[in-house]
């Protein structure tokens, strides 16, 4: 199936970080996010780190885009593409586009208070 370039896409990138070296991964990380942020397009950021340091990919980064688009031109920027090469000879990464597939959400949180005005508990009126 081919991903229409103008729908959005979620780019996820993991990176093998010695779980020492986290802490500066993730300050320089804010830095390109920061960077990122100001670009047409973007749409939201998330960095996620590894909670047992023998996990291989000790940083997760989601970064969702409003389209195939709008991410190719922010990474054929200059600030952002020198960037981005800092980061990536610093540590070894994998990355790949997503186009969302599935969904599927918990439940809805259980309702606290009394109930709705003509509607009582046991569900008749």
């Amino acid at each position: 199936m081919s991903q229409d370039s103008r729908s959005p896409i979620t780019l996820i990138n993991v990176f093998e970080v010695p779980a020492a070296q986290s802490d500066g991964f993730v300050a320089d990380w804010r830095e390109r996010a920061a960077v990122m942020s100001r670009k047409v397009g973007f749409l939201e950021a998330r960095l996620h780190r590894a909670v047992e340091p023998r996990t291989r990919f000790q940083v997760v980064t989601i970064v969702r885009w409003a389209s195939l688009e709008a991410w190719r031109a922010a990474i054929e920027d200059g600030d952002y593409r020198e960037l981005l090469n800092a980061a990536t000879a610093a540590f070894c990464g994998y990355s790949g586009s997503y186009a969302l597939a599935a969904e599927l959400t918990g439940p809805a949180p259980a309702r606290s208070g009394p109930p709705a005005a003509g509607c009582d508990k046991a569900g008749s009126r």
